[in-house]
Order: C-alpha cells, then structure tokens, then sequence
C-alpha cells in the first residue's frame, strides 16, 4: 500500500458529518427534533429514563401512560438549568431574564405583587470582602490594556519578589487571580472568609431586623410580627476565589389585616435618628477578626455601603428601568454567570479534573468514566510530571470517553486481542483448524506484534511487520497470518478496546515464491495411462481413476470395487464391476 493514512482520508467522511446524516436518516427524526427545540437550545441536556401511568382513582383505568423507552433516543431531554453560561449558554439566560424579572417585581410590583411595595424604603447595600494580598488582574481604560500592577520595578517584598506587575494579561492569561507573591497572600485567612461568608450573611441581616427594631422603638418579637423584611442576594465570585458576600436589595413591608403589603407609613424620628434606613449615612465597620494571629492593625475590615432606591423622579410608580440599581443587577446578572473571572470555570461534580500530587510530584488527571451496576463511580486517572503533559492526558481520556472507549484499559495489548479471538472467535471449528490459527499466531503474530499496545497499533507497523514477513513466507501465509491479526482487531474493536481497525486499511504483499510443481507434464500423463491399459483392469482402473477426477492414491486406497460402478448394455443399467464383471460391452 502506498499510503495508507491517505487512503484512510478518502475512504473516511469527518466525523461530524457522518453523525448529522445519521442522526437525520434516523426514524424519529422529527420527534428528537422536537424535544431538543423543547430544550431551548440547552448544551448539556438532562437524559431522563422511566415511565409515568395516570390513572382514574375511583376506576383504575389507565388514562395515560408514557415510557421514555418509546423515544427515538431511549431518553427523554430536559434543560439542565445551569446558571453559568459558560457551561450552558441558553440556560444561563433564562436564568438571568427569570431573577432580573422577579427582583424588579419586588421593587416596583408586577407578576401578582402589589404596586404600593414602590413606596416602601428600599436600599441598595454592598458589602466587599477584606484584601488577602495583591493579585494579578488585567486593567483596561478606553479600550486598551493597562499594566497589571505598576509599581517600582526595584521594589522588593520581604520574601525578594517584586511588589508591582507590569505585564499586560490576555483574556486567558493562566496568572489571573493569582498572587503575585504566594508567600505574602493570606491564604488562611482567604479560606476562613469564605467558609463564614455563609455565617456573616446571616449574622447581617439579623443585625438589620435588631437594628430596625431598636430605631423603630419595637421589641424584635414584635417588630417581626408588624414589618417583613425582604431581600434579593447577589453573591460574586471576584477573580481571586473570594467571594463578596452579598450585594443585597433590602426592602420593608407593613402587612395589613388582609395580608397584603400595605403603604409604608410617613418616616419618624426617634432620639434623633429616622427609621428609614435609605436616609442612613454610608458606613464603614470592621468585622470581628476571623484569625487570632492577625495582629490588630491588620484586621480584615468590610465595607457596608447603602444607597437608598427612591421612587422615579419621572413619576414610574416604582424604580424606572434606568434606575442605577437595576441596572447594576441587570450587569451583575449578565456578567457573574458569563465565562469570565475563574470561578465561572468552576468544575461541577463528576467533571474532569486537574491537580497537583506533592508525593509524587505530578499533576494527575482524572475524568469520571461513569458507574459501575452498584452505582460506584468509575474514574480513569493519568499523570504527568509537568501541568502541560497531564492537560494533553486529561484532553485524551476525553477523547476518548466521548468515543465511547475510557472503559477499555489503557495497557492492551495486540497479543490480548489476538489471545481473546482465538479463545472466543473460533467456536464451532474443528480442533486441527484451531490448532493451525494457535501455531501460525504465536510464531508469526504475538512474537512480533504482542507486546504493542492496541491503541498504538498504527498502519506504519501492520505495513513494516508484513514487509518482514514477506520474504520468508508464502503469500497464502501471509494471508492466513494478516487475517488472524484483522478478525482479532476487528473483534477488539466491537468490545470498545480500539477506535478503529488499522489492519483493515493495509494490503497483502506477495511473499516468496513456492517450492516448484510435482504435477505430470501431459507427456508423462499420456505414457502413463498407456502403461495402465496394458495393466491388470483392477490396477489400471485405479490409476486411471486417480489421474483423471484428480484424487490423491491414498484417498482412493479407501475406497472399494463396489463402489465403481460400470454400464451394462445388456441390462441398460449401470452395475458395481464386481457384479458387472470386468469384461463387459460398457465402460466404466
């Protein structure tokens, strides 16, 4: 073969198009399409397995069944929900419109909530997290990328790095979010914040209610029961890991007799401050110290900013749509469950992953590979010494998991297929037929080829191991060795051990030539059978018999005169010479 990697490319269509002209040529075609559309275009949808049956509880008759068994796929599709776009883009949307809707009805009514809840105080409170130490971002003004850090290049910290980054970032520059000296990042102290961001956002809005309660003059126990406060939470991820703890709409409501959320009654003053938390200055307060080793003058401090929501000055029953806080929301809704920062990126459980082996000192790689019949979840790992061989690894086992082969083990080998075929391929031959494939693979397939890993077999090798065998073996041999290696692959292949068969893409050479034909020139065959005729009948019939129809002389010792047969004229019927006799008018 001449090339066979450019046969292979003619012969083959690419892969994308031979899944969209089978999934098109499929029956049920129409309804698959339908429940992707159903879907919305959701990139990761959710294959559900079951049966529903609604049935009349007074009768028992089956008003409706359905089985996803009788859906093209087997599996009914379902949106996966996810809000991060970058994971699911159309869910991520739904998600936006669906919370930016909901929080706007909460502060200027609609979708079954009162109007008068636009009159109520409302404010827009940002709380940010402490700084654990300067990390790398990128900076952009006007379109063009800024420094990350300047600072002075000779500047040094305690631990020798520089202080500043004057590098420019890419969108994908693997340094963001990182400190830029690892020594100096509270790390700690970074961990314990977003373990007890949970905790502060609690502790926060029970100071707010306490709060309220103290300015309006009311016990808590019985503030809660007289005013509802409401809030919408918005946590960010910064690019740091870190979150915000919340960016809240903070919101309180009268409940009337009848449940309703009636008008917020005129601000008042008491001891000289107002119980409208709108009016409220701008504060800064620290937070308790999450570490005891933090010396004082560096205690991680929070900053508490309110703005008050006002009722629109262009007369909009409640907050206009270009109110400042809806639309941060409307940003923060966009951008938060995007593709940018790190934690957007965030792996899901079950998600390949990439980490680093201190022990051993490799990054490991590891993909879930589905589950076992007990429900165990299966995990094929790889390793590398450095991040970039194990990210290739981790890109293969992917590879191949969508091509339905991370099950198969990475160490099979040709001689394992070829012992598999021989021991499960070969039922129902004859034990002399088995024992010819058994000597022929162990001599010319295994001892040459059994040590190569399946997946690595290449056209290269299957071409250069026929080569070698040409010369020493016929060309019928090499076809009964290139044909134990094929069915074996092939066999392979059915089992999800191997991508595809390479051995099918070669060709058969022509081995040496074989040993000269005995076979009787036709003078010899003329001399011989004049010799016959001049011999007995009993010799000559047997010589002339094994000449002719072409039978071995030991197949024909086998046989006996009854079974020659000789036309009697006489008698017009054909009769065993031994009861024709051998002198007849017939012949044989």
């Amino acid at each position: 073969m001449n090339n066979p990697n450019e046969h292979d490319r003619q012969e083959r269509h690419p892969e994308w198009m031979t899944d969209l002209v089978r999934v098109i040529n499929a029956p049920g075609y129409d309804r698959w399409r339908a429940m992707v559309s159903g879907t919305g275009g959701c990139s990761h949808p959710i294959h559900l397995a079951g049966e529903s049956v609604i049935v009349d509880a007074s009768t028992g008759e089956v008003l409706h069944a359905y089985r996803t068994t009788d859906e093209p796929s087997g599996h009914l599709l379902v949106a996966c929900g996810n809000r991060r776009a970058s994971v699911c883009a159309a869910c991520s949307e739904v998600y936006r419109a669906d919370t930016f809707h909901l929080i706007r009805a909460g502060l200027s009514g609609g979708k079954g909530v009162p109007e008068t809840v636009s009159a109520h105080p409302r404010a827009f409170v940002t709380l940010t997290a402490p700084s654990f130490g300067p990390v790398h971002t990128r900076r952009e003004k006007d379109g063009t990328v800024r420094a990350c850090r300047p600072r002075n290049r000779e500047k040094l910290c305690e631990h020798g790095r520089p202080v500043g980054c004057h590098a420019r970032h890419e969108p994908g520059d693997e340094r963001l979010g990182q400190p830029i000296c690892p020594d100096c990042y509270d790390y700690p102290g970074a961990v314990l914040w977003q373990a007890h961001a949970g905790a502060l956002w609690h502790r926060f809005t029970l100071k707010v209610r306490h709060t309220l309660a103290t300015e309006a003059g009311l016990s808590s126990t019985t503030f809660g029961k007289q005013v509802r406060v409401s809030f919408a939470k918005v946590a960010e991820y910064q690019r740091r890991g870190s979150p915000d703890p919340a960016t809240p709409r903070v919101r309180r409501s009268w409940p009337n007799t009848s449940g309703d959320a009636s008008p917020w009654p005129a601000p008042s003053r008491r001891n000289g401050r107002t119980d409208d938390p709108s009016r409220s200055p701008r504060r800064t307060t620290p937070v308790s110290r999450l570490r005891s080793d933090v010396p004082a003058q560096h205690e991680p401090q929070r900053d508490l900013r309110a703005d008050p929501i006002g009722p629109s000055a262009l007369g909009h029953p409640g907050p206009h749509p270009a109110d400042p806080s809806l639309g941060h929301l409307r940003l923060r809704r966009t951008t938060r469950t995007g593709s940018e920062g790190v934690m957007t990126a965030r792996r899901s459980r079950g998600d390949d992953g990439l980490h680093r082996d201190e022990t051993r000192e490799r990054w490991i790689a590891s993909v879930t590979a589905g589950y076992t019949p007990a429900g165990k979840r299966i995990v094929k790992k790889a390793s590398g010494k450095t991040k970039t061989e194990a990210k290739a690894k981790l890109k293969e086992i992917i590879r191949d998991y969508e091509d339905g082969l991370v099950l198969a083990s990475t160490d099979y080998t040709v001689g394992d297929a070829v012992k598999y075929w021989l021991e499960h391929g070969l039922q129902g031959r004859g034990n002399s037929t088995v024992g010819l494939y058994t000597e022929f693979a162990g001599n010319h397939v295994i001892s040459a080829l059994g040590a190569r890993k399946l997946r690595d077999l290449s056209v290269e090798d299957v071409d250069r191991w026929l080569a070698a065998k040409a010369p020493e073996l016929s060309t019928r041999t090499l076809k009964l060795i290139y044909g134990i290696l094929n069915r074996s692959v092939k066999n392979a292949m059915v089992r999800d051990k191997v991508k595809r068969n390479v051995v099918d893409l070669c060709e058969v050479p022509e081995g040496r030539e074989g040993r000269r034909s005995k076979a009787l020139t036709l003078p010899q065959a003329v001399a011989v059978l004049t010799a016959a005729e001049q011999a007995s009948a009993r010799i000559g019939g047997y010589i002339v018999l094994s000449l002719l129809t072409g039978v071995r002389t030991e197949e024909l010792r086998e046989l006996s005169w009854s079974h020659v047969v000789a036309f009697v004229a006489e008698r017009k019927a054909w009769l065993p010479v031994t009861e024709a006799g051998w002198k007849h008018s017939g012949g044989l």
